[in-house]
């Protein structure tokens, strides 16, 4: 894993994001009162891999200390530009992306500590799969890997 794979990794966040509400959303419309419905089933099984991924990118930036935790909370979790972060934080633009590159190899080891540790330890399937495809089809294949 290298620090495009975890720039796509984090990327994809807000993809994930919009994959939830579409999935409640979907839900909704089925009726979630039907609990023996296969499609609503499916569905909920592909919420909670959302959910875990969510949770799992979340509690990475968490464990980042301080300045990177803020550099990457602003930009993966806000999706807020370099400048805006630059602006918000009070640091030049070099600085930013200087922070952001000294902190993408620092969440690089805390996703590898993780893993090591038995923690998400089936997100390494994902972690391989992840360098083969593009961030726009993570929905896709969520489907496809079994956290549980």
């Amino acid at each position: 894993m290298n620090d495009i794979t975890v720039k796509k990794i984090l990327n994809s966040y807000k993809h994930e994001k919009l994959l939830i509400l579409s999935l409640n959303k979907e839900i909704e419309k089925i009726g979630s009162f039907d609990l023996t419905n296969e499609k609503i089933k499916k569905l909920q099984k592909e919420l909670n891999h959302s959910n875990k991924f969510i949770k799992f990118i979340e509690e990475s930036i968490d464990n980042l200390s301080q300045p990177y935790k803020n550099v990457f909370y602003f930009r993966y979790i806000k999706n807020f530009s370099y400048e805006r972060i630059s602006f918000d934080m009070n640091y030049s633009i070099q600085r930013i992306y200087q922070l952001h590159k000294e902190g993408l190899k620092k969440i690089h080891g805390i996703i590898q500590e993780n893993i090591k540790f038995g923690q998400w330890n089936k997100l390494q399937g994902f972690i391989a799969m992840f360098e083969t495809i593009i961030v726009g089809t993570i929905h896709k294949t969520l489907n496809k890997i079994n956290i549980k």
